[in-house]
């Protein structure tokens, strides 16, 4: 699959190891791996069998996903494609999703 950003900044800090240790410290190796995986899976489908437990959002996130790095932090993401593909029924067809947008790292968890 193909990888973008949500903007300049984050593409940099996650695509250098030094830039990705400095601003997430011990969960920069994992990052490095999830971000390997989904380079290498096809299609947003697939990337549900990958290590990091891919989940779809809901409520207001719906349409995005999170992959887990650690027991809080999570790998936001969303379908890239422009247009996304739709199946029949109005959702997103992710068989044809081949291109992701990262929007981040987070710990929703935090209260």
């Amino acid at each position: 699959m193909d990888i973008v950003f949500k903007d300049k900044k984050l593409r940099k800090t996650m695509n250098d190891a030094g830039r990705r240790r400095k601003a997430f410290g011990s969960l920069a190796a994992i990052i490095g791996r999830r971000l390997d995986d989904l380079l290498a899976a096809a299609t947003l489908h697939e990337a549900f069998g990958l290590p990091g437990r891919l989940e779809a959002l809901t409520g207001n996130r719906q349409g995005q996903y999170s992959m887990r790095l650690d027991r809080n932090h999570r790998l936001i993401l969303e379908a890239g494609n422009e247009p996304l593909p739709r199946k029949e029924d109005g959702g997103t067809d992710l068989r044809k999703v081949t291109v992701i947008r990262i929007l981040g790292v987070e710990d929703y968890h935090q209260r």
